[in-house]
């Protein structure tokens, strides 16, 4: 490879990486925008960090993602004082542990971008073709969110590229032979990419189709589900419970295994279809492009490399087809990233299968050129949603920064009940909490380190209508240390103050230390006016 080829394999991880540290600046705390999935995966890491497999959260699995939290969490706390034992000094310094999780998490896909361009330009002794492979997260909209935040979508490219990479190994071989060894290498990536998330599951059926050989596709079969709870071994911890959830998933119409016993709601999947296809116009494009070619081969005398060409253009539509009917049934758009990430593929196929007919000018292939110019196309109409993001995010920094600042300068000694919606508050006590919820087994393991650190806080969620709390039981009443309510809006004030009488002083009134119009968040001082003793609910 020449040393202009290298300089170009850099641009697009470095563009990555740009917009990575872009995005992770202006996003700031997690604790403050969103406890979900931040704080779960959160939880997980910290209970494989202390040794600890039997995890609350394996709905994903995202267990990849979860080592790379523990492996984090670890490497940060060698470089810290000890001040803290580190159990305590990661629920102390949540958000930075995050943070710091989350440039890694770039700077781990970034890497393998450039590893996986090179290697690409290497088989198929086209640079070119190792920058198209290159962008394959940028084809998932949902990037220019997550890709400042921790979510297993951030992973999906890395299985997603290796399955790119097996291919055009084949396609470039000198003489291709398809043995066991080329099912063992599909299988190991299925199983990683399943493990990282099972909405990458209808890439499974790739292999299956460019594998000609039955034996070789047992082979691939038994390698993929074996290597899944190699790369899963929590989810092996808890089987019952992931086969219950899966169980779900299939017989539920609705998102997250609820809604009705029907498999599908039909009435959904018209509209779920239009959303979907409207979200990625250019990718369905590609799509019709990549069939219409297909088809237009089958007409054509094809030798050996032809036919394998075509197998994988019919895997490629196959596995998008899955994909379109999961979406179809449980809609989300991050659902639908690992069809997208077989965009690049796709360009790929529809240049080998037309090779034929290429045109050259000088010493440029100007279908090559063509490729190009509609990666170029398809990454600045993507601008407006960056530019959209920004302000969004911008305008809620804003908006949270004023109640942020006001309670961390609360005395230390006080009581800050919180009452807060479903995501995010301007102290990190909440999100921790959802993340303790999320430890199930291994909640008396860190309790005891949340009661050192967060004595005086207690949380209302006024949707189930329970106090939680990691301290002494509540007495709202001593007159030693100030009482602080929040509440993510000014409308829960009747609720808290019905649902939690029996925690109150019998006679109390609540002054309005701190109002934000543009949140509708509001704070209120607690104080008894009597030395009336407080009804117990004990």
């Amino acid at each position: 490879m020449s040393k202009i080829g290298k300089y170009i394999l850099v641009i697009v991880p470095a563009l990555y990486v740009l917009l990575g540290s872009y995005v992770h600046q202006v996003i700031g705390l997690y604790s403050l925008r969103s406890a979900d999935p931040e704080y779960i995966y959160f939880s997980s890491g910290l209970c494989i960090a202390c040794g600890k497999l039997h995890l609350g959260h394996i709905d994903n699995p995202g267990t990849p993602l979860q080592y790379l939290t523990a492996l984090v969490m670890r490497a940060v706390y060698f470089f810290r004082s000890k001040e803290l034992p580190f159990v305590d000094d990661v629920l102390a310094h949540s958000d930075m542990y995050l943070r710091v999780l989350n440039l890694v998490l770039t700077a781990v896909v970034a890497v393998f971008m450039y590893w996986a361009g090179k290697l690409a330009a290497t088989i198929s002794k086209n640079n070119w073709y190792g920058v198209a492979l290159q962008t394959a997260p940028f084809f998932a909209a949902v990037i220019f969110g997550n890709i400042g935040r921790i979510t297993p979508e951030n992973l999906i490219p890395l299985p997603a590229m290796l399955l790119c990479l097996l291919l055009l190994k084949a396609v470039y071989a000198d003489e291709y032979h398809e043995n066991w060894r080329n099912a063992l290498g599909y299988g190991l990536v299925s199983g990683f990419g399943l493990s990282i998330k099972l909405t990458y599951f209808p890439l499974w059926i790739i292999p299956l189709i460019v594998l000609a050989r039955w034996k070789n596709r047992l082979v691939y079969s038994i390698t993929a589900v074996l290597s899944f709870f190699v790369f899963a071994i929590p989810v092996l911890v808890r089987f019952n419970a992931f086969k219950g959830w899966v169980k779900g998933l299939f017989l539920h119409s609705g998102n997250y295994g609820k809604g009705e016993a029907n498999i599908i709601d039909w009435s959904v999947v018209g509209p779920n279809f239009r959303q979907i296809t409207a979200e990625n116009h250019y990718f369905f494009l590609l799509i019709l492009a990549l069939a219409a070619v297909l088809i237009f081969s089958f007409f054509l005398k094809n030798d050996s490399r032809e036919k394998l060409l075509q197998r994988i253009a019919l895997g490629v539509i196959a596995a998008i087809a899955i994909q379109m009917a999961m979406v179809c049934k449980h809609f989300e758009s991050r659902y639908f990233v690992p069809a997208l990430m077989l965009a690049p593929m796709m360009l790929l196929l529809i240049l080998e299968l037309t090779r034929k007919w290429h045109v050259r000018w000088r010493t440029m292939n100007l279908a090559t050129f063509a490729m190009l110019f509609f990666l170029s196309f398809y990454l600045w109409k993507q601008k407006p949603m960056v530019e959209a993001l920004s302000a969004n995010l911008d305008r809620e920094e804003l908006q949270k920064t004023a109640v942020l600042h006001y309670m961390k300068n609360l005395p230390p000694d006080a009581v800050k009940i919180l009452v807060p919606g479903y995501y995010g508050a301007p102290v990190p006590d909440f999100a921790l909490m959802t993340s303790y919820i999320w430890s199930l087994k291994q909640r008396e393991f860190f309790k005891p380190a949340f009661a050192r650190l967060y004595p005086n806080t207690y949380i209302y969620f006024f949707w189930d209508k329970t106090l939680n709390y990691w301290g002494a039981y509540p007495d709202f009443s001593r007159g030693d240390r100030p009482v602080y309510i929040y509440l993510e809006h000014f409308n829960h004030r009747e609720a808290l103050e019905t649902d939690m009488k029996q925690y109150f002083p019998n006679a109390y009134q609540l002054e309005e230390v701190f109002a934000n119009p543009a949140t509708n968040e509001v704070v209120y001082q607690l104080t008894a006016t009597n030395e009336g003793e407080i009804q117990s609910g004990e």
